[in-house]
């Protein structure tokens, strides 16, 4: 990352002075989509190159905008923050989204997260994990490791606290969290040994950050993710990390694109997922009432691109 990329990250921070309180929830998504307008460039263009640079400021800012987040029972809509092209887990993608709607079907029953501890892993914007906290989890613990996307979450995480309901907003809290290191926490522990600090760029870049880690001996009722599978090799690393942050008799749940690069590794996994977790997958395309449309890649399926899976260890 060079210095100008670190100044423009710096510069991003959500508008939390917006009265959000004085309209439906149509009209908050669309202002939510407008608010690109307030950061785009108001000059008029002097040349066809200036043109161009005109558009791509416009582009820039409108994929910046926040996520409207309708949250239940919320004041507002959480303004999820986006940073375009940052890291991947800087921008809301469908994914998420269909998760959101998945844990609001599975609440109509009133215990099915409240008093519960939840983390989501892998978790990106955060979006799923926001959402279960206002559904009513005891304890939420939103994890990732890139440097651009513990900034983000941090932003979005004012922004939980601003518009949720009070029992709600002391809910959720921001750890740092690298699956490589679960695998390695696994390992020492089976051979009695100290864990060895994994080399990873996340590691690198967040040295001296004060991002707080996910303690080693921290287990979940419930562990929720979205995109997991995307790189190859991803595979082994993601079940370590389910496997031991899962309570025995947990759940996890998993909404997973498919994409025509991540086939062979979504199989994989599956695979050796059913060696140590009762595995159910199931195609997944909820109808969103009531969530705007979130961002996909070119290179997902055009026809039923969504898995939803369910884990519970054997």
């Amino acid at each position: 990352m060079d210095a100008d990329d670190a100044d423009a990250d710096d510069d991003y921070v959500l508008d939390l002075t917006r009265d959000w309180s004085d309209a439906d929830a149509d009209a908050r998504v669309v202002r939510a989509r407008a608010w690109s307008a307030d950061v785009a460039p108001t000059i008029a263009p002097s040349s066809s190159t200036d043109r161009a640079d005109a558009r791509d400021a416009r582009a820039r800012a409108s994929a910046d905008a926040p996520y409207a987040l309708p949250l239940p029972r919320a004041r507002a809509p959480l303004l999820v923050g986006q940073a375009h092209k940052k890291e991947l887990g800087t921008v809301v993608w469908r994914a998420a989204v269909i998760l959101c709607e998945a844990l609001r079907a599975r609440a109509l029953d009133a215990d099915f997260l409240r008093s519960r501890s939840v983390l989501e892993i892998g978790a990106g914007c955060g979006v799923c994990g926001f959402y279960a906290a206002a559904l009513g989890a005891r304890a939420v613990t939103i994890a990732d490791c890139g440097p651009h996307t513990m900034r983000n979450l941090e932003r979005t995480l004012l922004a939980f606290r601003e518009v949720a309901e009070p029992e709600c907003r002391d809910a959720v809290v921001i750890r740092r969290h690298l699956w490589e290191e679960d695998a390695e926490i696994l390992n020492a522990r089976r051979l009695g040994e100290t864990p060895r600090r994994v080399r990873h760029w996340s590691n690198i870049e967040s040295d001296g950050d004060g991002s707080e880690s996910i303690h080693p001996d921290a287990t979940f009722d419930v562990v929720i993710g979205s995109d997991l599978l995307y790189f190859a090799s991803q595979e082994e690393s993601l079940l370590n990390a389910i496997n031991l942050r899962l309570k025995p008799d947990g759940v996890c749940y998993i909404v997973q694109t498919m994409r025509s690069n991540n086939g062979e590794v979504f199989a994989r996994f599956v695979a050796a997922a059913r060696t140590i977790f009762e595995l159910t997958v199931e195609s997944i395309a909820l109808p969103l009432d009531g969530f705007p449309a979130a961002k996909e890649t070119p290179h997902a399926l055009a026809n039923d691109p969504y898995r939803f899976l369910t884990l519970r260890k054997l």
